[in-house]
């Protein structure tokens, strides 16, 4: 029984591994939702469209069920969050936001 369990290990920790990035990104594409719902429409419209490709690119690699599809989808999904400027830098003080030169009036911080 333990060597079974030995010659499978290595089957169960992958599989394990593509649960996890499945789980990661359904929850980054609940996330990248609710929280672009505050401030997407201050985005430039390039980002914008970048994060709305990704986010539809993550629903289709989770409908799929493909881990390499799911994969490729989380990087991307990652990178046009970030691009965004969400969650890179930690909250700051009301009517803050990240990157907020990039995607309002306010001035840029020094």
């Amino acid at each position: 029984m333990v060597k079974e369990a030995e010659a499978h290990a290595a089957e169960d920790q992958k599989r394990r591994d593509e649960i996890e990035r499945r789980n990661r990104l359904d929850t980054m594409v609940y996330e990248v939702e609710k929280n672009s719902k505050e401030w997407a429409d201050k985005l430039e419209a390039g980002l914008k469209t970048r994060l709305d490709t990704a986010v539809s690119g993550a629903k289709q690699a989770l409908r799929s069920g493909n881990a390499d599809d799911i994969g490729r989808a989380l990087e991307e999904l990652q990178q046009a969050y970030s691009a965004a400027g969400w969650p890179s830098v930690p909250p700051g003080p009301p009517g803050w936001a990240p990157r907020a030169a990039a995607y309002t009036d306010a001035p840029a911080a020094e």
